[in-house]
């Protein structure tokens, strides 16, 4: 049943050098990693932050451990999900060189992550940039995927020199997007979420109620998100922007960002490399071995992996 649940929240896609007075080791069987995230090599936190606003937030992190990690890779997952959802993809890492490493994280109204009214999407990208450097460690790379790619693209400015990498994208088909996230919006009960699996989605069994109330608070929290989620300006900040590396992975199947409609919408991104798989939205789900093979070719220039 848990691989089912896993499907249905990437739909809404979707120790090192560490103060132990800056943040607390989560107890994993409290924590919304516990059974995804157990093998050697990582450890999960809660960081408290302060923003400018003078709002605070606890970010929920899970990070790769080995002493001989030179180098991260910051995961920020989808709309709804959580960041064990990255344990799909994590898997084909168990045993990579020490000489890189991983860090998963709840971006706030997301899993682990509590934040005091954060009302923006600059709140949001504080948080997350706020947590990393706390954790004081050298960030390589920052990957997004689906929605998780917005928050990882505007994180861009505080990292410049760190490799962007954005699976499934859906911003980049906006018009799909805005008729997506005006369905989530509307989401209420179990019926509603059952209802937007079958308009969306490949699956097309009928949940337990159980299951769909745990999707269903998961949606409700993402909600907050999508209310001061300006889809406009974010996009043109995304799409206008100048990145130092930039690697795009869509689904040749994905029915939010079909390949062959991305030329229009992505004009200021030519030159940059994209991926293409014969998948759908759940792209970590099923192409994980794909995404590390894009991911290891991918150009890293002064990354040092």
């Amino acid at each position: 049943m848990r691989s089912r649940l896993s499907e249905l929240l990437l739909i809404f896609v979707f120790l090192g050098s560490v103060s132990a007075q800056a943040i607390s080791v989560v107890d994993l069987s409290n924590s919304m990693t516990s059974w995804s995230m157990r093998f050697t090599g990582f450890r999960s936190y809660r960081i408290p932050v302060s923003l400018k606003s003078g709002k605070k937030c606890i970010v929920g992190v899970t990070k790769h451990v080995n002493p001989r990690v030179k180098n991260f890779t910051i995961m920020l997952q989808g709309l709804g999900a959580d960041r064990w959802t990255w344990n799909l993809l994590l898997k084909h890492y168990r045993h990579h060189p020490g000489y890189s490493g991983f860090v998963a994280i709840d971006w706030p109204y997301h899993g682990d992550t509590n934040c005091d009214g954060v009302q923006n999407m600059d709140d949001v990208v504080e948080a997350v940039a706020k947590a990393i450097r706390v954790m004081d460690i050298p960030v390589s790379r920052i990957i997004g995927a689906s929605l998780g790619a917005v928050p990882a693209a505007l994180l861009a400015p505080e990292f410049p020199e760190a490799q962007q990498i954005w699976i499934t994208p859906p911003f980049l088909k906006r018009e799909k997007l805005k008729s997506l996230l005006g369905e989530v919006m509307k989401i209420r009960d179990e019926s509603g979420v059952q209802a937007l699996i079958f308009r969306s989605s490949d699956l097309k069994d009928k949940f337990p109620r159980f299951v769909l109330r745990d999707v269903l608070f998961r949606v409700q929290r993402s909600q907050e998100v999508l209310k001061f989620l300006d889809l406009n300006s974010t996009y043109k900040k995304i799409l206008n922007r100048q990145y130092y590396d930039l690697l795009v992975v869509v689904g040749a199947k994905d029915q939010l960002t079909p390949f062959q409609d991305l030329a229009p919408e992505v004009a200021s991104l030519i030159g940059h490399p994209f991926a293409v798989y014969p998948c759908s939205h759940d792209i970590l789900r099923f192409c994980g071995a794909s995404v590390k093979e894009a991911i290891e070719r991918s150009r890293l220039k002064r990354a040092k992996y």
